[in-house]
């Protein structure tokens, strides 16, 4: 062989081993691949596919019940049924407008076993498919009985839709206790590292009232469930399912006896009713009219139904108990003769004589009584209702006494009642009409103020707190509206007033109710003794002539047990129009034993 011969297999070999090497390099580094995409990235490609695959779905907590002092249910939950289609199992080959065709043709012919007539929302079906397609689809929300039945029978010729169901909100009560009550609307959760979820089923939140103070104590615990879903995204099984956990139940102060009583008596009035038990705060009774029906919320109003009640001139919205402010009127003259009483401007024997109005500067304030009432003491002025002899008495009192009493009892800010929205009335001083109007403080304005007249405006709460101390003896407690047995209620402030200060603010306020020719004696009962204060409050222009009238109460006299306010709008005079109301309310309390 010649060395030609020998040098070129020479070099065909180092070729050889050169390509054998650089295929072991090229197998050894796929090899490598291989391991990390096999071996190591395992667990990591893992996860991502069960990403890919696993929707997390909350379901919202069951929300706790309500109940009255007397387990009376006011609030509860009732499942509402729908018709749902099942939306993997219509899926037809090619383009996704032949599932979404398929769909509404199964849909159509469903109706028209079941006869009945329903639009089919070809919009909906896409934006269901798009953002929503592993969820049921609802085709019929909250079916009748009837229709339940009736699908039931065809259920099997239907393949691919299924009754569901899901809890909604119910006041057994309709809409008495509607604006304690408040209402829920549908909740939509917020997406975060905590809450990790990719749907969601609608819960429920408060809006108003009890509803919305204590959402949190009645919402309970969200739970969830993962379902599996296939490589286009249709639901395959559900995994891993948690139940959702039971809200906590709140029993109210409210007896539901009383509350509608107090909503039979304020029947067909605008304007509200307040029933305090004077020994603990708690809240018996609250009545705010016009009112509405709760489960007009449930699971949500329509938009027609919320545009009327906005445009209600009689807002229904409105919790006038404890959002509506009024001038008070002579309901607020009891304060001041305690005022003048504890400070010692005069004893309760002291004589006025009214001559039917009370010259400040050159304003006269009038009377009902336009020829004069004559000589009064304390007694006899709350009886008749004495605006001259109310007016003197504040001038001669001061105002600053005044204003400390009425901020002490609770006056110009919030109860702290625990419901949402309450106003705090304004209880005017010098440097709050200074800041107003840019004036001074006169007199004029302490003869209205002594009057409730004036700058003065309270809410019914806060005036049926000022009748629960007058009713206990000076015991200012938070009204409370959420029962807790054992616990007293909490006592704002504990007035120092001596029996003989207050008592004869009381007796003057028992003859309002007991005597021939008190102001308040349309609101006698015969067997039950009751204390009373009957107040009219002129408002907006007076040439219009606008008034509120109102009546506060306590019984019974000899041992308080109940503080009533009951204000009616536009109403004739507190005498006319409110105490028989009253009357009507001490009856219904009478024929229950609780007085």
């Amino acid at each position: 062989m010649s060395n030609r011969s020998i040098e070129i297999k020479h070099k065909e070999s180092v070729r050889v081993v050169i390509l054998l090497i650089f295929m072991l390099f090229m197998l050894s580094v796929i090899g490598m691949s291989l391991f990390r995409i096999q071996v190591v990235n395992n667990l990591k490609y893992n996860q991502n596919l069960e990403k890919q695959s696993i929707r997390r779905v909350l379901l919202p907590g069951i929300r706790g019940r309500i109940f009255d002092r007397n387990g009376i249910c006011l609030a509860d939950n009732r499942p509402k049924y729908s018709i749902a289609a099942y939306l993997e199992e219509m899926r037809k080959p090619g383009s996704q407008d032949n599932t979404i065709n398929n769909i509404t043709n199964r849909i159509a012919l469903l109706w028209q076993d079941l006869g009945v007539t329903n639009a089919v929302d070809v919009a909906e079906i896409k934006k269901h498919m798009r953002m929503r397609r592993p969820m049921p689809f609802v085709v019929w929300d909250g079916i009748s009985d009837d229709l339940m039945a009736r699908f039931k029978v065809l259920q099997d010729k239907h393949p691919g839709f299924a009754i569901i169901y899901e809890p909604v909100r119910e006041y057994p009560q309709m809409n008495s206790a509607g604006h304690l009550l408040g209402y829920v609307g549908k909740s939509h959760p917020v997406v975060s590292e905590e809450m990790p979820f990719n749907y969601y089923s609608p819960g429920m939140i408060g809006k108003n009232g009890v509803e919305l103070s204590f959402d949190e104590k009645l919402s309970g615990k969200a739970g969830g469930k993962l379902i599996r879903v296939d490589a286009s995204g249709f639901y395959h099984e559900d995994e891993n399912v948690k139940a959702p956990i039971r809200g906590n139940d709140v029993t109210l102060t409210v007896d539901m006896r009383i509350q509608k009583l107090a909503e039979t008596a304020l029947a067909g009035s605008r304007g509200s009713v307040v029933v305090l038990d004077v020994n603990n705060g708690d809240v018996i009774a609250m009545v705010s009219e016009p009112s509405y029906d709760p489960n007009d919320f449930s699971p949500s109003i329509s938009r027609e139904l919320y545009s009327e009640m906005i445009s209600n001139p009689g807002k229904p919205f409105l919790n006038r108990a404890i959002r509506g402010t009024y001038a008070p009127g002579s309901t607020f003259k009891p304060l001041i003769g305690l005022t003048a009483l504890i400070n010692n401007v005069i004893d309760d024997t002291q004589e006025y004589d009214c001559p039917g109005y009370y010259q400040v500067g050159n304003v006269k304030i009038h009377c009902w009584n336009r020829y004069g009432h004559g000589k009064l003491d304390l007694r006899d002025s709350i009886e008749q209702s004495c605006n001259a002899y109310f007016c003197w008495l504040g001038l001669e009192t001061g105002y600053d006494k005044i204003y400390h009493v009425a901020d002490t009892l609770g006056f110009g800010k919030k109860t702290g009642i625990a419901l949402p929205y309450e106003s705090s009335g304004i209880l005017p001083s010098d440097s709050w009409k200074r800041d107003r109007f840019n004036q001074g403080w006169r007199s004029g304005d302490t003869a209205n103020i002594s009057i409730g007249q004036g700058f003065l405006q309270v809410t019914p709460l806060q005036l049926a707190v000022m009748v629960m101390a007058l009713a206990n003896g000076g015991h200012v407690y938070q009204p409370r509206i959420v029962l807790e047995w054992g616990k007293p209620g909490y006592e704002v402030a504990n007035m120092p007033w001596k029996f003989e200060d207050i008592n004869p603010i009381r007796e003057g306020m028992y003859q309002v109710v007991e005597a021939p020719n008190g102001s308040g004696k349309r609101a006698k009962v015969e067997g039950v003794r009751a204390a009373g204060k009957t107040g009219t409050a002129e408002y907006g222009k007076k040439s219009e002539g606008k008034k509120n009238a109102w009546m506060v109460a306590y019984v019974p006299f000899y041992a308080p047990k109940y503080a009533i306010v009951i204000l009616v709008e536009d109403g004739a005079s507190g005498g006319t129009t409110v105490a028989p109301k009253i009357k009507y309310m001490i009856e219904g309390l009478q024929q229950m034993d609780e007085i």
